[in-house]
């Protein structure tokens, strides 16, 4: 984060990114879920900590390269197999229930997911754990709200929507820094972001003060939004005039590293046979 004082001193303020950054950040962050999602994949642990980025000197925001890390929590819907026909199988819903067991830490920390997730053939049985994330980026609705009864598909979609929830936490973050947020210490100073039924005040006090991009804000409203089924996702940040010009950019700039990577994998498999010819 950038600093209006030094970072030793007790009164640093942690402001925001600069918006050409935030911009193009949060469009390939919005391309990585993308990816994961299509794939039925949920991360379920977004913060920036997990989000790496490197810069090269003197680059523009565009030439940075951003990735998600810590797949540790990220779940695959497709490896628990035909949820529909696990259930039927087994005479209830089995296939995704709260997990008590489940370790959680206090506000910023980490929720680890313990040996409970399985799946049995014979049995007929697979769970997820649905209360899993890191709290400060998860929705109230991932305490509250048990998905033991909805169906795959939609089971699938609200799990991604909690995604959907983090990316807007992160959002808030990049633009607003120490801002509207939570600055905790816990063996070192972290930004977290508003509680989820503080986040819609949070918003509107920033909209009124007029010093951050409205449509920012108006995309970050929409991604946390309380109601899950009302919440935004890919399409409201493709939609949004704020990601319009950053998000064609960002798909340059894969399908580039693509052509690059196809390149120098040809490059290789040419030495090899060359190496290997006689």
């Amino acid at each position: 984060d950038r600093q209006s004082s030094p970072a030793a001193s007790p009164l640093a303020v942690a402001e925001g990114l600069p918006e050409a950054h935030c911009q193009h950040y949060s469009a390939c962050m919005l391309l990585a879920l993308e990816f994961l999602h299509q794939r039925r994949v949920v991360f379920r642990d977004l913060k920036p900590e997990n989000v790496l980025t490197k810069v090269e000197p003197d680059a523009a925001p565009v030439g940075s390269h951003v990735k998600l890390a810590d797949f540790g929590l990220a779940r695959s819907f497709d490896d628990l197999g035909d949820i529909e026909a696990l259930r039927s199988s087994a005479g209830g819903p089995h296939c995704l229930v709260s997990e008590d067991e489940a370790e959680t830490a206090s506000s910023g920390g980490h929720a680890t997911e313990s040996d409970t997730e399985q799946r049995h053939l014979g049995g007929v049985r697979a769970k997820i754990t649905e209360r899993i994330g890191t709290p400060a980026f998860m929705p109230d609705e991932a305490y509250g709200r048990s998905l033991s009864s909805c169906g795959a598909g939609e089971a699938f979609r609200a799990v991604a929507s909690r995604d959907w929830y983090a990316m807007g936490c992160c959002l808030l973050l990049m633009l607003r820094g120490q801002r509207g947020s939570r600055r905790v210490t816990s063996g070192r100073e972290v930004l977290l972001p508003p509680a989820s039924h503080e986040m819609r005040a949070v918003l509107e006090a920033a909209l009124a003060e007029g010093e951050t991009h409205p449509h920012a804000l108006l995309l970050t409203r929409a991604l946390t939004e309380e109601d899950s089924a009302r919440r935004g996702g890919a399409r409201e940040m493709r939609e949004s005039p704020f990601l319009s010009e950053a998000i064609p950019l960002a798909e340059e700039c894969v399908r580039a590293r693509r052509e690059e990577e196809r390149i120098r994998e040809e490059e290789r498999q040419t030495m090899l046979e060359r190496r290997n010819s006689p």
